[in-house]
């Protein structure tokens, strides 16, 4: 019994390679001409009949292509029996590259220049041809063998194929990192940074690139070397140190008054500073606006608790 399902197996594979191949939901004049010149008459896309389910064969009969002939008024010579073969998808049928680099765009807003895409490997499963639709949830990086593993579908008339392609990115921009161990809260200075081609991870959030090396700004969090720097690790320098000389503006209306005072605790742009008025000794409480600079705002500001 299985020596004879085997036999059926091959004999049917042998039977379609002389089916005509048929492709689309259903089979055309033109599918037809060449077995049966009649049918060449009519014009090309003029629909004769369903096609079989994807990856199956008919087989017509001389009396079934009369019929089709028949309903469009049309009469055959003499007609040979045939079949025909409704094929499933490919590889070689699916423009990988292209494919992928329209994910990628509609996706991420990534777009791979030419040659930054190498493709390991594709697979499709057999099943129904179709758009190939890529989506967010489908893609995967093997961080171990630096490849990345993106799983989609093919669509149409509610069937689907799966399809896996392996392939690298060799996307890089040019990035900012540390150039050695780096503490947290030091000033920072150009030596501290080098710029490195970094490779681009485009399934992740997106940062925003630094275009200059951040000297003069000081570090939240202490940084190994190596590390790329974001603005999320950077704070700007103090302007104001404690026992610093600073200038106090105090504005009221068109009057500006100006005094000297010595600030009793670092402050950066914009952050508050307790002084001590040199000729009073009150404190008074200020707001850094420059390096050595102050600016004084309400009478309540003036005299801190």
């Amino acid at each position: 019994m299985v020596h004879l399902y085997f036999a059926l197996v091959m004999l049917s594979s042998a039977s379609d390679a002389a089916c005509v191949i048929v492709e689309q939901p259903h089979v055309f004049a033109r599918d037809l001409a060449l077995r049966v010149p009649g049918f060449a008459s009519l014009p090309p896309d003029t629909t004769l009949a369903a096609s079989p389910v994807f990856g199956a064969r008919r087989d017509l009969t001389e009396n079934t292509l009369r019929q089709w002939a028949a309903t469009h008024d049309l009469k055959l010579d003499a007609v040979d029996p045939f079949c025909i073969y409704r094929r499933p998808a490919r590889n070689e049928d699916i423009s990988w590259e292209a494919e992928l680099r329209e994910a990628f765009d509609s996706l991420f807003r990534f777009q791979p220049g030419p040659g930054e895409i190498s493709i390991l490997a594709t697979q499709l499963t057999p099943g129904a041809p179709g758009k190939l639709s890529l989506e967010r949830s489908g893609l995967s990086f093997d961080p171990v063998r630096k490849f990345y593993l993106w799983r989609g579908k093919l669509i149409g008339e509610g069937l689907h194929a799966t399809a896996k392609i392996k392939f690298r990115l060799t996307s890089t921009e040019r990035r900012i990192v540390a150039a050695r161990p780096l503490a947290a809260g030091r000033a920072l200075s150009e030596n501290d940074f080098e710029e490195v081609l970094y490779p681009v991870r485009p399934e992740l959030p997106r940062v925003e690139v630094l275009t200059a090396r951040p000297s003069g700004m000081v570090l939240r969090r202490s940084l190994p070397k190596g590390t790329l720097v974001l603005n999320q690790h950077l704070i700007a320098a103090p302007l104001i140190f404690p026992g610093d000389s600073v200038e106090l503006v105090s504005r009221s209306g068109q009057a500006v008054i100006r005094t000297q005072g010595q600030a009793r605790n670092k402050a950066r742009l914009g952050e508050p500073v307790v002084l001590t008025a040199l000729e009073t000794k009150r404190l008074i409480r200020a707001i850094a606006v420059g390096p050595g600079r102050a600016e004084i705002g309400t009478a309540k500001e003036r005299n801190p608790q």
